[in-house]
């Protein structure tokens, strides 16, 4: 690629998603998260996970949660981020969480 080759780095290669968010996203910025989990209709259930969502990304942001059917529940947070590692790092503890069935 020539002059457009990203700076390598050892976290940084053409598995991770970094170059590209460095590419076209400035730093500090903010960033919607959104995450679907399976509730199967329990509303206690359906309240761990948002509590547990909110833990991830910060238990002062704002989430907005969207009832998808009678078994899952999606949630959509805007959070401030200083740079891929933190998008890449809370997309991995949000898809470890359980009841997480997709996120984007």
């Amino acid at each position: 690629m020539g002059t457009y080759d990203p700076i390598q780095s050892t976290s940084d290669n053409e598995r991770s998603n970094g170059n590209i968010l460095n590419a076209i996203l400035r730093f500090p910025t903010d960033y919607c998260f959104n995450v679907l989990g399976k509730t199967d209709g329990d509303e206690n259930m359906k309240q761990i996970y948002i509590n547990q969502v909110q833990q991830i990304v910060g238990v002062d942001k704002e989430l907005h949660v969207i009832q998808r059917g009678t078994r899952y529940v999606k949630l959509s947070v805007n959070v401030t981020v200083d740079s891929p590692a933190v998008i890449n790092s809370i997309y991995e503890a949000l898809g470890s969480l359980e009841r997480t069935v997709m996120k984007f």
